[in-house]
């Protein structure tokens, strides 16, 4: 059986990002030998710009992030939120794998959205943002459980050890979640 290979877009890059942190996390609920995770490199990729494209100038990061994301067969978004909105590095990121709209590179391709915020919204303006953009984009977003992790710095030990228990449980959760969601499509 073939690997499905998940791509996890981190809406920061920051080394230690809690976004990172969550991703790791939920990454251990799905089997290597079923599961292939990448973290895709956004933080190389210049701020979109169509003029590049029509003049023959598409800067070589979007090429190869392009190549990345076609051969993925699922995406995790894991997200804080910046101002109640999407962080820019995410709509950056979703942009560029969704033009020109004729190689849009989500349509079609299911996945799962998580959302963190150090305050006790979760960051569910930025989660509902993502999803609006997603869904006009024809990706197939998980629609239960909503994931949204509030006082996330708090559920982490000073050397980045997910130390809540209830939030290591939620994301095993919402791992098989996903799983059953993947499988809708893909098997």
């Amino acid at each position: 059986m073939k690997q499905i290979h998940i791509g996890v877009f981190l809406g920061s890059f920051r080394k230690e990002s809690y976004s990172r942190k969550i991703a790791n996390a939920i990454s251990q609920f799905f089997p290597n030998d079923i599961y292939k995770i990448t973290i895709l490199p956004l933080d190389t990729l210049p701020l979109y710009n169509q003029d590049f494209e029509e003049f023959d100038q598409t800067p070589e990061a979007w090429i190869s992030y392009r190549e990345i994301v076609k051969e993925l067969d699922a995406f995790l978004i894991v997200t804080p939120e910046y101002n109640r909105s999407v962080t820019p590095v995410l709509k950056n990121a979703i942009d560029i794998a969704s033009r020109p709209p004729k190689n849009n590179l989500w349509s079609g391709m299911p996945g799962a959205i998580i959302s963190i915020s150090p305050g006790s919204l979760g960051g569910f303006g930025g989660h509902q943002q993502v999803l609006q953009a997603l869904t006009c984009l024809d990706a197939y977003v998980m629609p239960t459980p909503e994931t949204y992790f509030g006082g996330i710095a708090k559920k982490f030990t000073d050397d980045g050890v997910l130390k809540d228990d209830k939030t290591l449980r939620f994301l095993e959760n919402v791992a098989n979640s996903m799983r059953d969601w993947l499988e809708r499509f893909l098997l």
